[in-house]
């Protein structure tokens, strides 16, 4: 009898060693996918980093696994301007081992054009960068070169090459704000042809916003599920998806009807609109409202907000890409 119960106990034992470890093992698999979260890159502007309080970049910076700041210009001789960032908030970053990528522009358009127009120019500019990471050891460079002709391609992509060869012997890596390839102006698109500039750098955000924007005839939304999802596919055809993030926006653009002009809407205020005027979740993914002015104009807004996010962000685990990227950290309710 005494063996009987022996083999019991045994056998119970095992059940309650086998259920602990279940347990266990599906503990993990939970806490596992209520950690995972899809990489996040974040612009940031200049001039934002003092308007906003520590206390947002304390929230928000940790939540990064990049932070890239504008503010810095190349001029027609490919000489850099720019300012320091606030102290405060690369200290934030590098205290989270948040990658810091200053973004580059031109001082113009013009000048812009000069720039790439002259091979010295693109060969200052290159020791310039170099030189300029080094010292203020920033991990990389995202260059934001837009609305320059196609016609300036070639050299633009000459300049990238020298670039990305310098940069990656210091392990810094090249980055570029990449235009949307379908279902976008060509005139814009085409300088940024993917075909073309494929392994010229390390990393490509694709900037799927301004589907209908300050320089659209007519009001739409700021960006679109179906758009996006076969820009995606399209760019994928010549980079793997480990080099490109997907760059969603936190705002919109709110149309005057008699005026035919646009301006910049947050998420921030397209929320506090939305408590005032009709809406609706428009077909794009984006919300839409429209209201009254005070002179009796007809206002029609179309807008970003987390929801939208969230379904371009399923766009981006769908196709393994690195990340997301937020135009532009500020705008947003919650990151």
């Amino acid at each position: 009898m005494s063996i009987i119960n022996d083999y019991k106990n045994i056998k119970m034992k095992k059940s309650i060693i086998f259920l602990a470890i279940c347990f266990l093992f599906f503990q993990k698999q939970i806490l596992s996918q209520n950690t995972l979260k899809t990489p996040v890159w974040g612009y940031a502007v200049y001039e934002s980093l003092q308007k906003h309080k520590p206390e947002y970049w304390e929230k928000t910076i940790p939540k990064l696994k990049v932070l890239s700041i504008s503010g810095f210009r190349l001029n027609k001789r490919g000489k850099l301007k720019f300012r320091n960032p606030a102290k405060e908030v690369l200290l934030i970053a590098r205290k989270h081992n948040v990658k810091i990528y200053p973004m580059v522009t031109f001082v113009s358009g013009n000048e812009g054009i000069l720039f790439l127009k002259k091979g010295e120019s693109r060969n200052i500019a290159v020791l310039e960068i170099s030189k300029f990471l080094d010292k203020y050891q920033y991990d990389g460079i995202h260059i934001d070169f837009e609305y320059m002709p196609v016609s300036l391609l070639p050299p633009f992509q000459e300049f990238l090459t020298s670039l990305k060869a310098k940069l990656n012997k210091n392990n810094k890596a090249l980055s570029m704000a990449l235009f949307p390839q379908i279902d976008f102006p060509k005139e814009w698109s085409s300088f940024h042809d993917v075909k073309v500039l494929a392994n010229s750098v390390n990393e490509f955000v694709l900037m799927s916003y301004d589907y209908h924007g300050s320089k659209s005839e007519e009001p739409g939304p700021i960006t679109e599920i179906a758009w996006t999802q076969k820009n995606v596919e399209y760019i994928l055809k010549f980079i793997s998806s480990d080099r490109l993030w997907l760059g969603i926006p936190a705002y919109g653009y709110e149309w005057n009807a008699q005026t035919k002009k646009a301006v910049v809407v947050t998420e921030k205020n397209g929320i506090s609109k939305m408590k005032k005027y009709k809406f609706q979740r428009h077909k794009s993914g984006c919300i839409y409202y429209t209201y009254k002015s005070r002179k009796g104009n007809t206002m029609e807004g179309y807008f970003s907000d987390k929801e939208t996010r969230n379904q371009l962000e399923i766009i981006a685990n769908k196709y393994n890409l690195k990340g997301i990227g937020v135009w532009r950290l500020g705008f947003e309710i919650e990151l």
